[in-house]
């Protein structure tokens, strides 16, 4: 069986929240890149964003929710709605977004230039070796260019408010960009336009998706049983509610002394299983598909030594046969000791705007690949460290 690689290569915006000037992100080892780290790939299936509170890290993950969002969904929005995302400070400027993804044997390249009322144009562009096609192209609620097989939409008129791809896909049922929708289709994250949005604290959604994939629900068993031995495993109990629905319940199955076993409810797990138990989904879909997860927060209530063995199922090419891809922001500056600089963004804060850098940017005088990236960031010699304003030691004239 030969699989289908999807991976996302590189993207970026400007004029978008707090990027006023712009952020670019790059997924690409540079050649110099040890093979230590590569594993043989030239691009990465890791990234981890870190910075201080409110530097813009959020913001750099939602650039990519918002791509997928608006070439997956948008032809389904109503035309009075405006285009989901926010300019820098509510600006009136045009915003600028790229991507660059590998689909099978192709590699796509999006550009849209856009405000929150209108598209202002938007392209598509295909390659592979010895082939490099412009797919489509609009300006305005025209199609201006198109490839021969597309042809036959010359005349439409689009949404001022849609993209192209979401419109051709979802409007026409176009099998040529269809690639791009059923990418997104397969992707997850816990960004939504407002920031980070976690709709996996619903325990009864999550077991519906488990119900559904055994091989979702054996992961997060398996995974859990690992992290506490004391658990087997867990089970799903089918039950009705009053008004005649089915949903289904978990059961996690506790080791005795002895051969013997009690099995305890969902409510009744410490709040570390219950974390895993609502997140892995996320973790367990993404490697069994081939897409990417986008995690805002990976270390909230988790331990480092757990948030390390989830990205060792990401990097080890034996777990993670479909080159799945996370991308993710944290806090925890002891996550970096399992990083490298090539893996690691920086997001920074200059007065009112954000900006980003990936820490293999810094000289190589300054970062050595050799070492672990904590070191630096905890001496301050890589940024990314909250700095912290004199008038905040002054607050005992607040407490009478």
């Amino acid at each position: 069986m030969v699989l289908i690689t999807h991976m996302i290569l590189n993207y970026g915006a400007s004029n978008f929240f707090c990027f006023e000037e712009g952020a670019e992100v790059s997924f690409e080892f540079p050649p110099k890149c040890p093979t230590d780290i590569t594993n043989g790939d030239k691009f990465s299936r890791l990234l981890c964003v870190t910075g201080a509170n409110a530097s813009g890290k959020t913001n750099l993950l939602k650039i990519l929710t918002f791509i997928g969002s608006f070439m997956k969904s948008s032809f389904t929005r109503s035309p009075k709605d405006k285009i989901a995302y926010m300019s820098f400070f509510d600006n009136q400027e045009e915003s600028q977004f790229y991507l660059e993804i590998k689909i099978g044997e192709y590699v796509y390249t999006y550009n849209l230039k856009c405000t929150p009322e209108k598209v202002l144009s938007e392209e598509v562009h295909r390659r592979k070796k010895g082939e490099n096609v412009e797919l489509i192209k609009r300006e305005g609620d025209k199609i201006t260019r198109y490839a021969k097989d597309l042809a036959l939409y010359k005349n439409l008129t689009i949404k001022g408010n849609a993209s192209v791809i979401s419109t051709l896909v979802d409007g026409h049922e176009d099998e040529i960009l269809k690639p791009l929708v059923d990418y997104w289709v397969a992707s997850m994250s816990n960004i939504r336009w407002s920031g980070y949005f976690n709709e996996n604290d619903d325990f009864i959604k999550v077991s519906k998706f488990y119900n559904d994939s055994s091989e979702l629900c054996d992961f997060t068993s398996q995974f859990i049983s690992n992290i506490d031995p004391s658990v087997e495993g867990f089970e799903l109990e089918e039950r009705t509610d009053e008004e005649g629905n089915n949903f289904y319940l978990p059961m996690f199955i506790h080791k005795l002394d002895g051969e013997k076993s009690h099995k305890l409810a969902y409510n009744l797990q410490s709040n570390g299983t219950k974390i895993l138990y609502n997140e892995l989904v996320k973790v367990a879909y993404a490697l069994m598909s081939g897409s990417i997860l986008i995690f805002d927060e990976l270390d909230a209530n988790l331990h480092p030594d757990v948030i390390k063995l989830i990205l060792d199922h990401f990097t080890d090419k034996d777990r993670n046969i479909k080159n799945a891809q996370l991308i993710f922001t944290t806090h925890n500056s002891e996550v970096l000791n399992y990083l490298s600089k090539y893996q690691t963004y920086i997001v920074e804060k200059n007065n009112s705007g954000s900006y980003t850098y990936r820490v293999d940017e810094i000289s190589d005088t300054v970062v050595r690949t050799d070492r672990s990236l904590r070191s630096y960031y905890e001496k301050n010699l890589i940024g990314g460290r909250p700095e912290f304003s004199d008038r905040i030691l002054s607050t005992k004239s607040i407490f009478k």
